[in-house]
Formats: structure tokens, sequence, C-alpha cells
């Protein structure tokens, strides 16, 4: 599952660079709980 988060986490990072951290923090908690759930269901399919 690591490898989901990391994907998640350079998906938000690189489009919004100039974000602030709080956003990107929401974002990436975000993104890591969505792609953990699709992972749940799909496996790697969601990458």
């Amino acid at each position: 599952m690591s490898n989901q988060v990391r994907v998640a986490l350079g998906r938000v990072e690189i489009p919004s660079p100039r974000r602030s951290v709080g956003e990107l923090g929401a974002r990436v908690g975000q993104a890591a709980g969505v792609t953990g759930a699709r992972a749940a269901g799909d496996g790697p399919a969601n990458g």
C-alpha cells in the first residue's frame, strides 16, 4: 500500500507546488484515503 500512497503524494504535490502546506496535507490525506479505499477494492488496477 506504500506504493499507492506514494503515487497519491506525487499526484498531489506535482500539479500544485504553490499550494499551502495545509492544503497539501489535506489533499494528501484525501488522496491517500481514496487511493487506499480503491486499492482495497480494485487492487493495483487503480494505478
